[in-house]
């Protein structure tokens, strides 16, 4: 085990490795297909959580609105 904990992020070279692809847009759409948590930087590349590979729950950024409040009538 090492002593430093792993990033939260998957590296580029992780990445290949799991999808096979080293062109971003490949690897976006491997990574669709496979229904893995990613999001897509503004340079075009996937960035991957390394708890969506390692079977944990990927925690969404900001909580889903309450949206109830607007279906209400005043």
């Amino acid at each position: 085990m090492s002593a430093y904990p792993l990033p939260v992020l998957l590296s580029a070279e992780e990445i290949y490795g799991l999808t096979g692809y080293r062109l971003a847009a490949y690897q976006v759409r491997w990574l669709q297909r496979q229904g893995i948590t990613h999001w897509v930087r503004a340079d075009g590349k996937p960035s991957v959580p390394r708890a969506a590979i390692e079977g944990r729950a990927v925690q969404p950024s900001a909580p889903e609105p309450d949206w109830s409040a607007l279906a209400r009538k005043g």
